[in-house]
């Protein structure tokens, strides 16, 4: 149901991912791939969800109809796909006395604890420097900006046309 919604939103689309070489028609490859990824922000708030697809889309030219500018995805694209997903169902309640409690699996995503409680570290694990060391290589990348020398920063049109010699 969700690719079917998927590709009838995107259905004339010439698209170009950032690892083509020249821009093709929306075909079966790219409706899975975009519902795979929509389907990876189930149990996600939207905003959450919306700001992982704009970082995996990045790359996307998008030309909508034939004849029109080539664009990225907007926020708009982001919110229907959000919208095609089915909505949460409330976990049912089990009103019969059980013998022995039963563990109940959620479908929302929860965070992830540490591994190792700070008490079981070593001296050596737990000073300053190995800190610092340690926020440098694992601390949290985001996205890149383009460089302010971008010489096609709002061309996308021009720079659509440059990359694939048309």
């Amino acid at each position: 149901m969700l690719a079917e919604n998927i590709a009838s939103y995107v259905t004339g689309w010439a698209v170009k991912r950032d690892t083509d070489a020249a821009p093709h028609l929306v075909n079966a490859d790219d409706i899975a791939f975009l519902a795979e990824l929509v389907t990876q922000q189930s149990g996600l708030a939207a905003e959450d969800a919306e700001r992982n697809l704009q970082v995996v889309l990045e790359g996307w030219l998008l030309q909508r109809a034939r004849g029109e500018r080539p664009t990225r995805f907007n926020t708009g694209d982001f919110s229907a796909f959000i919208a095609f997903l089915p909505p949460a169902e409330p976990e049912p309640v089990d009103s019969s006395p059980a013998e022995e409690p039963v563990a109940r699996v959620s479908t929302a995503r929860k965070a992830r604890h540490a591994p190792e409680e700070p008490s079981a570290l070593s001296e050596a694990e737990t000073s300053p420097k190995r800190a610092e060391s340690f926020a440098k290589t694992h601390s949290k990348r985001l996205p890149r900006e383009a460089p302010a020398h971008d010489l096609f920063a709002g061309l996308d049109f021009s720079r659509f046309h440059v990359e694939n010699g048309v």
